[in-house]
């Protein structure tokens, strides 16, 4: 499915935010505004123009909620199409360009991919997460090696983000440790 090429980060956050419920503009903009879902959205005049390209694109549906009222309110809420849409993106594979530039969005796909595609899916994907990290801090642990003969300034502010990609794959893994158990759980009778 092509549509993916055409969904953006913040189209990716709507439509994760319309899975739990339909919303109007005004409620997706206050999220933005005073939730973690504001680092997808850094520009509040972003928000209205994206609504309208993902109803074109038949990813999202709005109705007018009360037509008669004086301040008539537009609901939006997901279509069939949009969740098609979302679980192409959320199976797209991880990528080492991903670990380095793209982290939130793919710990977006992370929270919101097991009400789509199955805690199996989340798990495995999950565990591609955690190899890929640990393959890129490898990496860097191998540059940090390279830096013995330069002032110890650079070597430290890599060390900086080796730690920081280290954090996020104790994270990855742990996270599925706890995660599996979940799933055992549910699989049990």
């Amino acid at each position: 499915m092509s549509d993916r090429s055409h969904l953006s980060t913040l189209s990716t956050s709507i439509l994760c935010q319309l899975l739990d419920r339909p919303q109007t503009g005004y409620a997706l903009k206050r999220s933005f505004e005073d939730t973690p879902m504001g680092h997808f959205s850094s520009s509040p005049g972003a928000l209205y123009p994206a609504l309208q390209r993902m109803e074109k694109a038949g990813w999202i549906a709005g109705r007018i909620a009360n037509p008669k009222a004086l301040r008539s309110r537009r609901i939006y809420r997901i279509t069939g199409r949009g969740k098609d849409t979302l679980k192409v993106s959320f199976m797209e594979p991880i990528t080492r360009d991903n670990i380095i530039h793209d982290m939130d969005l793919l710990l977006l796909r992370f929270a919101f991919m097991t009400p789509l595609l199955g805690r199996r899916a989340t798990l495995s994907y999950l565990e591609k997460l955690a190899g890929h990290l640990k393959t890129y801090v490898a990496e860097l642990n191998e540059a940090a090696r390279q830096l013995t003969d330069r002032p110890p300034e650079g070597a430290l502010a890599l060390q900086h983000g080796i730690d920081g990609y280290r954090t996020s794959l104790q994270w990855a893994e742990s996270t599925l440790l706890k995660l599996t158990r979940i799933h055992q759980k549910e699989k049990k009778p």
